[in-house]
């Protein structure tokens, strides 16, 4: 299928062939039948990507600072990684569409395949022949809306959350600032409210525009004197609210719009302006201030966009989809047209003359429509070029995510006799740039494409933790080798199905990616203690997580201590070269968090020692995030952040250029055994200790808690 995209690096728009997404739990694939173009919102965005390096950090100066940041706790090389990572993406463009549902996943019962449907969210939405959207993005529409209606659902989403915050009602005079699309929408729902516009802006043909979709009164900003219009309209007593839908850096807006309303008159930022605010008028008018979020409550809310977890309509009236189907159902009763805005008509295939025509600046368009009515191509698999015979080592790649673009491609790029024979990815666009960086021969939005590739010798896992274990069951019931980038298994149920698969195959190949102890830093300690008793501390400073992060969520990704702490316990039993004998494990659950944010596990290995594992989310993020002591034979030693580590007494000191925690050691190693017939350099039984005492450790902090 064709997807439209910006390659960030060098801000082309392009049209790509890509797999389309398979239809998962909650969510809704739709054949795109129109999409509108967000012609400010994505203009925007177009322009960021078209800019020098230097040029996106002028743009996003929050973005800097999180590289500063980085660079601070994991130094130079590794952020370097991460931004290259960052640069190269493809960025999928727009969000407001209509079509007609192919499928639907478990868990969504109120829509059906073959229903008309509107669409709606950035990443979801997009320039694309098909798109899988959450249900809560996902409204019905009758045959009476046409899809060039539909298709601006979205847009108009927005302009309608921002006069909800207005709190507009029948009769009030409203002011819209900025005519463009998204103003000239918010002027035609005001009318059908019943309310009375006067529209700004300072462009006339904007002026013309408002008055076609019903303002009662417009004046030209920088010739006529708004405060002078605003009073002649309202018999001198000004507007009660004014709607601010500008896309503008300077702070004239913000400073315009308080001389313009009534007392305790409130004013709503949909667009963008300058925030530099006089507080006299605030002041002496008790003004309200009110910024309003995209579609309305939910957005940005996982539980409810992915999840699909409505809010009660008793204590939140208009979400982000409610609002959708207001919009639609003022469509379906002929009191909305957002298609009368519609100045320009592309086919999906002139998509790149569309974006052309916007970024040159020489047109003005209003409302943009692409049309999809070429029958798209709908295979999840796509063969881009033909396949080259099979060196020694056929590699499938499940997952294209930054760890696999920092670590693992870059490794199996070195590689002459390995070579990449698929890559999938939940996301079409992303396995077709990977695909086209490393020249692999085909791509597919389905793993399972790739577990029966009787080509592909050796598969990498990178995706997230709920689909680790039944992806790596299934190729090692295929005899495949496997490299899972932990955990292995999520699940005390998925560990015991492993062992089953294990007696059951003839010459089992797993590696799970513990990458810690393939570290320079670790073979350094190894090298200045010989194995005698030992007992090491090994603090991780993991800092907060959002809420609604997928790691803590048990599902998906199974909690910290079993999604990150599977990290440290197989350090510690590697160090140890032995089972614990016993272990104490006590978590904490502070201020909201999980028990296993903030935990201390002691681990009894008898004679060998202790080690304890001290894992917490509430220290300084300034801190270092990894540290070790180990303390033993006369000696005691400090590894600070993988980056620097010193044996005392002899002060023998060892350092690294940036962080470096082992991966490229690790894959390469993995490759190398594969290619050679060799065990994974990881022994597959003390993978499986680590996990068996992982769930031991993590029932016991259950039961606890």
């Amino acid at each position: 299928m064709l997807q439209v995209i910006q390659d960030f690096k060098s801000g082309q728009i392009r049209l790509v062939d890509v797999p389309p997404p398979t239809v998962s739990i909650g969510m809704v694939l739709v054949r795109t039948h129109a999409s509108a173009i967000s012609v400010g919102t994505e203009r925007a965005t177009a322009d960021v990507g078209r800019k020098s390096l230097i040029g996106k950090a002028k743009a996003r100066p929050d973005q800097v600072k999180k590289v500063l940041d980085n660079v601070k706790r994991e130094g130079v090389m590794t952020t370097v990684k991460k931004v290259k990572s960052k640069l190269e993406d493809w960025k999928q463009m727009g969000y407001s569409s209509a079509g007609v549902v192919l499928s639907v996943g478990a868990g969504v019962d109120d829509l059906k395949p073959g229903m008309r449907v509107a669409c709606g969210g950035a990443e979801y939405a997009v320039h694309s022949e098909a798109v899988l959207v959450p249900r809560n993005l996902c409204v019905p529409i009758t045959d009476e809306v046409a899809f060039e209606d539909a298709a601006f659902t979205t847009i108009s989403s927005i302009a309608l959350q921002g006069i909800r915050k207005a709190e507009v009602r029948l009769g009030d005079n409203v002011i819209v600032m900025g005519l463009g699309l998204l103003g000239l929408i918010a002027t035609s729902l005001l009318k059908a409210s019943g309310a009375n516009v006067l529209g700004l802006d300072i462009r006339e043909g904007s002026l013309e525009w408002a008055q076609k979709m019903g303002a009662d009164r417009t004046a030209l900003l920088g010739r006529d004197d708004p405060k002078e219009a605003v009073l002649s309209w309202t018999d001198g007593r000004g507007a009660d609210s004014a709607i601010l839908t500008v896309a503008t850096q300077s702070a004239e807006p913000m400073q315009t719009a308080p001389h313009l309303l009534r007392d305790r008159g409130r004013i709503v930022l949909v667009g963008v302006a300058g925030l530099e605010l006089e507080r006299e008028p605030f002041y002496m008018g008790d003004l309200e201030l009110h910024f309003s979020r995209s579609y309305g409550p939910g957005r940005y809310d996982t539980q409810y966009e992915e999840k699909g977890i409505d809010y009660p309509i008793g204590y939140v009236r208009w979400t982000e989809r409610r609002n959708m189907e207001a919009v639609v159902d003022l469509m379906a009763q002929g009191k909305f047209r957002p298609s009368e805005l519609i100045t320009h008509h592309y086919k999906l295939q002139d998509a790149v003359s569309a974006y052309d025509a916007i970024l040159s600046g020489e047109e003005s368009p209003i409302g943009v429509l692409l049309d999809y009515s070429q029958e798209p191509d709908l295979s999840t698999h796509i063969q881009i070029k033909s396949r080259p015979p099979v060196k020694k080592l056929g590699i499938g790649l499940i997952g294209a995510g930054s760890f696999a673009r920092s670590f693992v491609l870059p490794e199996v790029a070195k590689c002459g006799d390995a070579e990449l024979r698929m890559v999938a990815d939940a996301r079409g666009h992303t396995a077709r740039m990977i695909a086209e960086k490393y020249e692999i021969p085909e791509i597919t939005t389905d793993a399972q494409k790739v577990l029966e590739d009787d080509s592909v010798n050796l598969v990498f896992i990178l995706t997230r933790h709920d689909t680790h274990g039944p992806f790596a069951l299934e190729a090692l019931r295929r005899g495949k080798m496997v490299y899972v980038e932990k955990p292995l298994v999520r699940t005390p149920e998925e560990l015991a199905e492993l062992r089953d698969v294990l007696k059951k195959a003839s010459a089992p190949w797993f590696m799970t990616g513990f990458n810690r102890v393939f570290s320079p830093h670790a073979d350094f300690l190894k090298e200045h203690f010989r194995g005698g008793t030992t007992f090491p501390l090994f603090r991780i400073n993991a800092g907060l997580l959002p809420g609604d992060h997928w790691l803590k969520d048990s599902e998906l990704g199974g909690g910290r201590w079993i999604g990150e702490g599977c990290h440290f316990l197989h350090f510690a039993i590697n160090w140890m070269n032995a089972e614990p004998q016993s272990f104490k494990a006590v978590g904490i659950p502070v201020q909201g968090d999980q028990p296993d944010e903030n935990l201390n596990v002691l681990l009894d290995f008898g004679q060998k020692g202790t080690f304890n594992l001290l894992y917490t989310s509430r220290g300084a993020a300034q801190y270092s995030k990894e540290h070790l002591e180990i303390w033993g034979e006369g000696k005691t030693a400090v590894l600070d952040d993988f980056r620097t580590t010193t044996v005392f007494p002899a002060k023998k000191s060892f350092k690294t250029r940036g962080q470096d925690k082992g991966h490229s050691v690790e894959i390469r190693k993995t490759l190398e055994a594969a290619l050679a017939g060799t065990p994974p350099p990881l022994d597959m039984e003390e993978q499986i200790a680590t996990h068996d005492w992982l769930f031991r450790i993590a029932e016991e902090m259950r039961r606890e808690s």
